[in-house]
């Protein structure tokens, strides 16, 4: 009698475990209706305050499936973390079924898989989500500066994007600008926690394109945008909307239907995401053609005008008169935006992250002129010869040349200053390097018309705020807590708090000596707010906090 092939007679039992296995997984994925579970590359966007994402599975499961209980098992970088036990209990011939689980945000890979036991003690997998990350979520938008493929150089895995055809996936399917993942690469590398950048930017249209109320609800780019951050379960934890638009605005938009927009804009912004910061780039005069100074200045306005707001200049970087090189370019504009948004939302230091701004002007001679800035910790950098980038409004007297002197431009002028009304400085489109910048490289915000007086103002306080007063960590609760140190305040002090949109929502007056004090802040909905403390009718400088 032959003997048996013991090699055929293996293989064909494991070949019939291996279908009688996959048959009753695939019986038991048929059992269950899932409502929630993250999918393949998703980013968890993290809680500020803890570092963690919170997470729920959940669903239903048929009782025909016979199966007693679930196991949620989760690891990390390929290694077991934790695991979630669940018996189930049926009603109506089915159970519903939720697992909630923390995760830590940092440049680590998560895998999710849930397990089923059967009533026979056979554990099978259900569902399982691979690569699944823990990190902060921002939203990129605005006109064609905001469009481009990502350079090799800022590509990191530890980006993720989302889109309607592909979901969750790889950064490099969409196009999330030339500089935005240079500020995430930061984020990555320096802060060690990954991040998702989500674009809805289209070149060559004006900020009424953008706004949520437009008469073409369809193709509404606002809309668009809220629903894939609903369906990626992201848009409650935005932490951020960095914005570049306005160049298509510079014929005929007027400053102030373009302030009105954008305040509109950001009022939506604030109800829609309400844990977001916001941070626009000032365009540059005539980029991409337009011929009027106008946006560049409401922009201007703007970022003075709304604590919610901060601005970054587009000055000292290389363009080609609409867009901009990387080199030089788009890279620096990346890196001076995730200094300032390192300060905003890191712990970063906040000296010279934003661009100086004029604060002043007035005559010291007879053919001098000052021009004194705010954000500025040392002196004014001149580079080149950046003095015909200036202009004199009521006279024809130039320029000729200039020094800096800390944070202030004393100019000489080419004759007296009669008829002088007022200066502006509208930078250039050309590839020159003649430019006026703060200790780290950021250009000075372009002006337009500032009023000249006759004398000097009064002396200005530290807008960089050297830490003679502080806000206690972001709170969670009901108590905000100022401290401040005794020798620098005045004993009676005023402090306000402003909302996103500039109105005061609650204010306190203090008379002693104390050097802490308390707001009940229980009232106020999520979102940043602004606090300044006062002086002596005299502001100091202003914070933020974020109140979740």
């Amino acid at each position: 009698m032959r003997k048996p092939n013991i090699s055929i007679l293996l293989t064909a039992y494991f070949f019939y475990a291996f279908l009688s296995e996959n048959k009753t997984t695939a019986q038991s994925e048929k059992a269950f209706r899932f409502t929630r579970f993250p999918k393949d590359n998703q980013l968890l966007p993290r809680n500020p305050a803890t570092n963690r994402a919170t997470y729920s599975v959940e669903g239903k499961i048929a009782q025909s499936a016979k199966i007693n209980s679930l196991v949620l098992k989760l690891s990390k970088n390929a290694k077991p973390l934790q695991n979630f036990g669940r018996t189930l209990t049926f009603s109506n011939d089915s159970a519903a079924f939720t697992i909630s689980f923390d995760l830590n945000a940092e440049l680590s890979i998560y895998t999710i898989e849930l397990f089923a036991l059967n009533t026979e003690g056979v554990e099978v997998s259900i569902k399982k989500a691979d690569n699944v990350v823990v990190g902060d979520v921002f939203i990129v938008n605005g006109q064609s500066n905001c469009i481009g493929s990502i350079e090799d150089v800022d590509y990191s895995p530890w980006m993720r994007s989302y889109t309607a055809q592909f979901g969750w996936n790889d950064i490099r399917y969409t196009q999330p600008s030339r500089w935005a993942p240079r500020v995430a690469r930061e984020i990555i590398d320096r802060k060690k926690i990954p991040v998702a950048l989500f674009n809805e930017a289209y070149g060559g249209v004006r900020q009424e394109y953008f706004l949520k109320n437009t008469p073409d609800q369809r193709n509404n780019n606002y809309l668009t945008l809220l629903r894939r951050l609903d369906s990626a379960e992201v848009r409650q934890q935005v932490r951020g909307i960095w914005w570049w638009q306005g160049e298509s605005d510079g014929w005929e938009t007027s400053p102030e239907v373009f302030k009105t927009q954008f305040r509109q804009l950001v009022s939506d912004w604030q109800k829609d995401y309400p844990m977001a910061s916001i941070v626009k780039f000032q365009i540059r005069f005539r980029s991409c053609g337009h011929s009027r100074p106008d946006v560049m200045e409401a922009q201007r306005q703007l970022a003075n005008e709304m604590p919610a707001l901060d601005i970054m200049s587009t000055n000292a970087a290389q363009s080609d008169s609409c867009h901009f090189t990387y080199k030089n370019g788009y890279d620096s504009l990346g890196n001076r935006f995730f200094r300032l948004l390192s300060a905003k939302l890191y712990g970063g230091s906040g000296v010279n992250v934003r661009p100086p701004d004029v604060e002043a002007a007035w005559f010291s001679g007879k053919k001098e002129l000052n021009i004194r800035f705010r954000h500025v910790v040392g002196d004014l950098r001149i580079i080149g010869n950046p003095w015909a980038d200036f202009e004199i409004q009521g006279s024809t007297v130039k320029i000729l040349s200039g020094v800096a002197e800390g944070n202030t431009l004393r100019l000489t002028l080419s004759s007296d200053t009669t008829g002088v009304q007022s200066v502006s400085y509208k930078s250039h489109i050309s590839v020159s390097e003649d430019w006026i910048t703060n200790p780290l490289g950021v250009g000075i915000l372009s002006f337009h018309k500032v009023m000249v007086s006759e004398k000097p103002p009064l002396t200005s306080l530290n807008t960089e705020g050297v830490l003679d007063w502080s806000l206690l960590p972001t709170i969670t609760d009901a108590a905000l807590r100022i401290r401040w140190e005794r020798k620098s305040v005045a004993s009676e002090k005023m402090i306000f708090i402003y909302n996103a949109l500039g109105i005061k929502v609650l204010e306190k007056k203090i008379i002693s000596d104390i050097d802490e004090s308390e707001l009940d802040v229980a009232d106020l909905a999520q979102g940043y707010y602004l606090v300044q403390l006062v002086e002596k009718g005299i502001k100091r400088t202003t914070k933020r906090f974020l109140k979740i």
